[in-house]
Parts: structure tokens; C-alpha cells; sequence
């Protein structure tokens, strides 16, 4: 993509990375979160758990006036957000259990979790880099 770039032309890059889900008061939210995202990606051969490296490895490329923001979603149970995380986990839930990275019973007090509106959790973080190629 760089390559593509016109000189003094910038590249912006963005992606996903679920590191919040570490910080949950919740270790059956993060497990859950681990798993999902494990199981959901794991097809397509991505990472959920990586972003954070994002810009370290673009500073390294040779741009001008690389810089990057982050931010990082709150999750409250029955929100929007937290019934797509459910319905995922419906749909995944054979692949899941199979994987052996949760019980039955762990992934049913997640789902649990993620319908209590008196539930908050952190979701994934977001990180945007940005850089100049050189003119």
C-alpha cells in the first residue's frame, strides 16, 4: 500500500484489536471474548490480538510524521452490541465447545452476562495509524 502512495501522499490504516476484554472484572466475559473471537477468525486466518503492534510496524516502513490514535468500546449486557456478540456466539456455539476453550456451562453464564443490562464490559480498541510517504 505504500508503494501505491504518491509522494507526500499519507496512508491510514485501522483495525480492531480486543485487548480490553483483559481488563474485564468479568474472567467468564474475557474467556468468552477470547473464544469467540478465536473461533469466529479463525477460519479467515486473522488475529483479533495484534492491532496493538500496528504502529511499530508502520513506523518501521519508512514514513513521515507516522502518529496513530486508539480507543476502545464499553459494552453494557442487552445492548445492541452485546446481542451481536450473542447471536455470534449462538451461531458458533458447536465450534466453540469443540475447541475446549469453554465449557458448556461458561459459555452459558457468558450469554447470561451479556443479556444483563446491570452487566459492563470492555470491548475491542480500535487503532488508527497514519503516515506520510516521503516526497
Amino acid at each position: 500500500m505504500i508503494d501505491a502512495l504518491r509522494p507526500g501522499g499519507w496512508l491510514l490504516l485501522e483495525e480492531v484489536d480486543f485487548f480490553p476484554v483483559h481488563t474485564s472484572t468479568s474472567r467468564v466475559y474475557a474467556d468468552f471474548m477470547v473464544a469467540l473471537t478465536g473461533n469466529v477468525v479463525k477460519a479467515s486466518g486473522r488475529d483479533c490480538f495484534w492491532a496493538r503492534a500496528l504502529p511499530g510496524l508502520v513506523a518501521g516502513m519508512g514514513l513521515r510524521q507516522v502518529g496513530g490514535e486508539g480507543d476502545f468500546s464499553l459494552l453494557q449486557g442487552g445492548a445492541p452490541v452485546a446481542e451481536f456478540f450473542a447471536l455470534t456466539a449462538e451461531q458458533m456455539r458447536e465450534r466453540m465447545l469443540a475447541s475446549g476453550e469453554l465449557s458448556a456451562e461458561r459459555l452459558d453464564e457468558a450469554l447470561g452476562l451479556l443479556n444483563s443490562p446491570d452487566f459492563w464490559a470492555s470491548g475491542g480498541g480500535g487503532v488508527a495509524v497514519c503516515g506520510q510517504r516521503p516526497t
